[in-house]
C-alpha cells in the first residue's frame, strides 16, 4: 500500500524501516529457539517491537490503512517480548 501510494522514492525511510523490522523478525527464530540464546532472542525481538512501531508511525501520515493492519501485528510481537523476557 505504501510502495503504491509513494513509490520508492517518496517512501524510502518508511520501507527502509519495514525491511529492517523483516531481518529482525527473521532472526528471531533461530536465535531464541535454533541457538537456544534467549537473551539475544529478546534483544531482537525488543527490535522487532520498536520497529513495528515505527513502522506504524511512519505508515500512518501516508497510508492509515496500512498503519492500522499493522496493530494486530504490534499486539502480537508485544506478547511474543514479554514471553521472551519471562523466559
Amino acid at each position: 500500500m505504501i510502495w503504491r501510494q509513494a513509490g520508492f522514492a517518496g517512501a524510502g525511510l518508511p520501507l527502509a524501516v519495514c525491511a529492517f523490522r523483516l531481518i529482525f523478525n527473521a532472526a528471531w527464530s533461530p536465535l531464541f529457539f535454533g541457538l537456544h540464546r534467549p537473551g539475544l532472542g529478546f534483544i531482537d525481538i525488543a527490535f522487532v517491537w520498536v520497529s513495528v512501531i515505527a513502522t506504524i508511525m511512519l505508515f500512518c501520515p501516508m497510508h492509515v490503512v496500512a498503519a492500522l493492519l499493522l496493530m494486530p501485528y504490534l499486539a502480537w510481537v508485544t506478547f511474543a517480548t514479554t514471553l521472551s523476557f519471562a523466559v
